[in-house]
């Protein structure tokens, strides 16, 4: 506080009429020792209570002292100053009761403007030092915070351990030192450091002790000991020890321990412990990312260097090894060369895969050395089901970082000449299938017309209540089935003739959507129609992709048939990898969808999931109309719901038809 934001100049003082009374009130507001005197006389006028305090005299044997016999010398220090300054600061002794002198700082504030009166403040320099050295120790404390904050993030885990205890111990003061870790393959708490003459710590801490340490504690010579380690320190005489775990509360991962055996702790040595115990945590936790991040770091490296090969020899099937010769991995066209799924023979010998290749073993351990073979010549291998087919063999070895880890076996089948023109005659079979289909369908489709008829008569020429009734009303409703699988499978068989213009999806499915309006309605389902292109244009037949749109919104409102639901229908357009634009539809339900095994079949023909309700053609006949069309349908399942994706080629020229 500053005595010239206090007592205004005397001639100020004096328009407003202060007294001295008024003066030494405002001296007493000082914390340190002041006094106020008259420059010219140099006599003493007030005293504040901090002086009789510093100097042993009363208020009355100081004030009409002369400042020389309080201060030895101050007027040969300080001048009557004439040059305008206002405070000035001088080092001298000041006089005590006893006749003994105390060194003092001594700070002059002029009050009025000819300097004639002034007001010594009076510091000793003995406050003063411990002032200073307790700055000085708030400075070295926040240096210590700094470090402790910058060691934390290091790359080397002991080192910045190390470094942690050497701030712990000058931010403590505590001559021992000990840190405890847990340790996957050990129970309880392990030392791993310690420091101090007397240190005698375990060098483990069991289980059972872990949850008296479980807390920051403060133990003091003659309290009473609850855990192993007061019990040492008590038969060490230790004066004091503190421990702070490391870790979250119920998950102790460690233990820091500070003790001295002269001095006493601190008044913050807790939440200094906790702080220290906390940048241990921290440490630890940066370590394990770190060694985590590496490790991934390698398996991408790794991982990378595999997809790298596969893609120079894409066309052929793939077998990776690890360094024991045991399978990781096999591509798609590897499995189905063999005849293995890679999961039913991962981290199977090799051998046991590969059959029929005798030099195959030889080959893998020349590998071994880092030695290709790329060419284990034309031998015949086993498939899974006893089959035999001709293959190239070619043995590469996974160097990384020039160091084995692994070989890529490359297959080739030299067979598929011979399976293509097989299948090339299974696709001619199943043409002539088709035909001879078509024939039956159209020879069988006239008696079933006379069979419905002469069942229609019987049915009118018996009475309603007749008991044969029910069995004629059964009888037509199996003939309509069969008339309905025998126009599908017609449908199904026979190429037909498309008739393409440029087709206006969002107005096509609007119109659907009123048709279909009644149904969804009665089932309470919830239509969502969501268009994002302006003008969804595609090239297509309109008769052929209303059927495809009708059939998945029957199917979707099969499924919602019992609770109802929403369905939803989405219309955006979407660029392929080649550049080219096309309009993707989407058909959604609320129903309990289809299940995995049911979803890798829905597309073939004669596969239904409605019982006796469904032919199995819809999505199939759906499936061929699409694929006609040069677009895809894909479906996406899961328990609540069943989306299926249609994907139609875009009319380049979409602006011209809008």
């Amino acid at each position: 506080m500053s005595i010239s934001s206090l007592i205004p100049s005397f001639p100020r003082a004096r328009r407003r009429n202060l007294n001295l009374r008024e003066i030494e009130s405002l001296l007493e507001i000082l914390p340190q020792t002041a006094i106020l005197l008259e420059f010219g006389s140099n006599k003493i006028l007030l005293a504040n209570a901090e002086a009789t305090e510093l100097t042993a005299f009363t208020r009355s044997e100081l004030v009409n002292q002369t400042i020389d016999d309080l201060l030895p010398g101050f007027t040969e220090e300080v001048h009557n100053p004439k040059d305008g300054s206002i405070q000035s600061q001088i080092i001298t002794k000041i006089l005590k009761r006893n006749n003994s002198y105390e060194e003092v700082l001594v700070t002059i504030t002029i009050l009025d403007e000819v300097g004639s009166c002034v007001v010594a403040t009076i510091d000793p320099m003995s406050l003063l030092q411990e002032k200073r050295s307790e700055f000085d120790r708030l400075e070295s404390r926040l240096n210590n915070m700094l470090s402790l904050c910058q060691t934390t993030q290091g790359p080397n885990i002991q080192h910045a351990l190390n470094k942690t205890l050497e701030i712990g111990r000058e931010l403590t003061d505590a001559s021992i030192q000990a840190l405890y870790l847990a340790d996957a393959k050990e129970p309880g708490l392990l030392l791993r450091f310690s420091d101090g003459n007397k240190n005698e710590f375990p060098t483990q801490i069991p289980p059972k002790e872990i949850e008296e340490l479980n807390k920051p504690k403060l133990w003091l010579l003659g309290k009473r000991v609850t855990n192993v380690l007061e019990k040492i320190a008590r038969k060490s005489d230790f004066a004091y020890l503190a421990t702070s775990p490391i870790g979250k509360p119920g998950a102790i991962s460690g233990l820091y321990v500070i003790a001295d055996d002269k001095l006493n702790p601190s008044s913050d040595v807790l939440p200094l412990l906790q702080i220290l115990a906390s940048a241990i945590s921290t440490i630890i936790q940066h370590h394990s990312l770190l060694t985590n991040s590496q490790k991934t770091r390698k398996k991408d490296h790794h991982t990378t260097t595999i997809k790298k090969l596969i893609a120079e020899n894409i066309q052929e099937g793939i077998l990776i090894l690890n360094k024991d010769l045991k399978l990781l991995e096999m591509n798609s066209p590897a499995e189905w060369m063999l005849g293995y799924a890679c999961r039913e023979v991962q981290d199977q010998p090799i051998e046991n895969v590969i059959i029929g290749a005798e030099n195959l073993v030889s080959a893998l351990q020349v590998a071994q050395e880092g030695i290709s073979t790329p060419n284990l010549g034309n031998i015949r291998l086993h498939r899974r089901d006893g089959s035999a087919f001709l293959s190239h063999i070619h043995i590469e070895p996974l160097m990384v970082d020039d160091e084995f880890d692994g070989v890529i076996i490359l297959l080739r089948d030299l067979s598929e000449r011979e399976q293509i023109e097989e299948r090339n005659q299974q696709l001619e079979q199943r043409a002539i299938l088709g035909e001879v289909t078509s024939i039956f369908a159209h020879e069988v489709r006239n008696p079933l017309n006379n069979l419905s008829t002469g069942i229609q008569l019987m049915a009118r020429n018996l009475q309603d209540d007749n008991p044969n009734q029910e069995l004629i009303e059964q009888s037509q409703e199996d003939l309509r089935r069969i008339t309905h699988l025998i126009e599908s499978t017609l449908e199904f068989a026979r190429a037909k003739e498309t008739k393409m213009e440029s087709v206006d999806v969002a107005a096509l499915l609007e119109r659907l959507l009123k048709r279909w309006h009644p149904r969804l309605a009665r089932l309470n389902v919830v239509p969502q129609f969501e268009v994002h292109d302006d003008n969804p244009v595609i090239y297509a037949d309109p008769r052929a992709l209303e059927q495809v749109l009708s059939n998945l919104i029957g199917n979707a409102l099969d499924a919602m048939s019992e609770n109802g639901g929403i369905l939803g229908i989405n219309v955006r357009k979407v660029n392929v990898h080649d550049g080219r634009g096309q309009i993707e539809i989407s058909i959604s339900d609320t129903g309990p969808g289809i299940p995995e095994e049911d979803r890798t079949r829905i597309f073939e023909p004669f596969y239904t999931t409605k019982n006796q309700k469904g032919t199995g053609l819809g999505l199939a006949i759906a499936k061929r109309i699409v694929t006609r069309h040069n677009g895809t349908i894909d479906i996406n399942s899961v328990p609540g719901g069943t989306v299926f994706l249609v994907n139609l080629p875009a009319c380049e020229n979409q602006k011209s038809l809008s």
